[in-house]
């Protein structure tokens, strides 16, 4: 998953930016670098040492979702970015995200059995939270329409950035 993702960065979204010619957009590959390091922080923040029972759900479960949710709404909104700039580059941005999503959807299964939801649940939660990538790309196009077509390649820069991170 990881070397989907950073091939990704530098078989295609790099060379992408560097095609631009507009050195700017390196400061979008920090920025998507620094955005990521700050939404791992803030998902991190809060931990229990109170032991999982029925009265006591472990928070692990809540903070994973909320964290998923975000991190899939970042996925949409990349994928997104990339087919704005070029349909090949959203294909390839697309499989880098697919397939790191199902380990990361795997451990997520886990975590969330291990937080105390059952099977039903923690699959119905992780569902609901896989949803959000589509606010993403939502968000994306509709923002994208109502501006000029350079959305893209801001986002592209973001992604790269994001990638390097995850």
């Amino acid at each position: 998953a990881a070397g989907t993702l950073i091939g990704d960065v530098f078989i295609h979204l790099l060379p992408e930016i560097v095609s631009t010619g507009d050195e700017s957009l390196w400061m979008w590959v920090i920025a998507g670098i620094g955005i990521f390091f700050i939404l791992e922080k803030v998902i991190h923040w809060r931990h229990c040492h109170i032991p999982t029972s029925d009265n006591h759900p472990h928070p692990v479960g809540a903070m994973n979702l909320v964290g998923d949710g975000l991190h899939n709404f970042f996925d949409g909104a990349l994928i997104a970015g990339s087919f704005m700039v070029d349909t090949s580059l959203g294909i390839a941005t697309t499989t880098a995200v697919l397939l790191h999503e199902i380990p990361q959807e795997i451990g997520d299964f886990g975590t969330l059995i291990h937080a105390g939801y059952s099977k039903i649940k923690a699959l119905s939660w992780n569902f609901i939270s896989a949803l959000s990538a589509f606010l993403g790309v939502i968000a994306v196009f509709v923002i994208g329409q109502q501006t000029t077509d350079s959305l893209g390649l801001v986002v592209v820069p973001i992604t790269a950035g994001g990638f390097i991170y995850i």
